[in-house]
């Protein structure tokens, strides 16, 4: 499938050399003259971008052969340089997701952090406040309490009950 995908992406840069260009300085372009695809995969321990290199010039019969290879060197923790560090396009789209991965994970920290600290600045106020408010629910029991005993026991004889009949 990878072999399917990085094949015409590699005649896309061919008509398109602009999208596998650099811009260094902010001013100019430098193109690439190889189309190496890099492919990002788990292993073990994280991802690694495998680098198909020269993608345009095999065909894709070739390009899967290579793929696999690739995959099971790396699996077996078995690449050279090359084979992983050679990358244009698809290894720069890698690093700016990891860039922004990263700015996100600070974003989520940072915003755990702020509730932790506001969590801990009025934790003890919400408690005083619960506490205030068990303490007159207290005081309006103790108050319904005091009026039930002191009700005058000697009216209830002459509560009478009537009855029809």
């Amino acid at each position: 499938m990878t072999a399917l995908l990085a094949k015409p992406t590699s005649l896309a840069l061919v008509k398109h050399p602009v999208v596998n260009s650099s811009c260094r300085d902010g001013n100019s372009f430098t193109y690439n003259s190889n189309i190496n695809i890099a492919v990002a995969i788990a292993i073990e321990g994280g991802l690694i971008t495998l680098v198909l290199q020269d993608a345009d010039k095999v065909d894709v019969y070739t390009l899967s052969r290579k793929w696999k290879e690739l995959v099971d060197k790396a699996r077996a923790k078995q690449l050279q340089p090359h084979e992983y560090n050679t990358g244009n396009i698809l290894k720069k789209r890698v690093t700016i997701l990891e860039k922004k991965q990263n700015s996100m994970d600070k974003v989520v920290d940072n915003g755990i952090a702020n509730l932790k600290h506001h969590h801990s600045q009025y934790k003890e106020h919400i408690i005083n406040l619960l506490n205030d408010g068990e303490s007159s629910v207290k005081s309006i029991i103790n108050v319904i309490d005091e009026r039930v005993r002191s009700f005058d026991q000697s009216t209830v004889p002459y509560l009478i009950l009537q009855r029809d009949g």
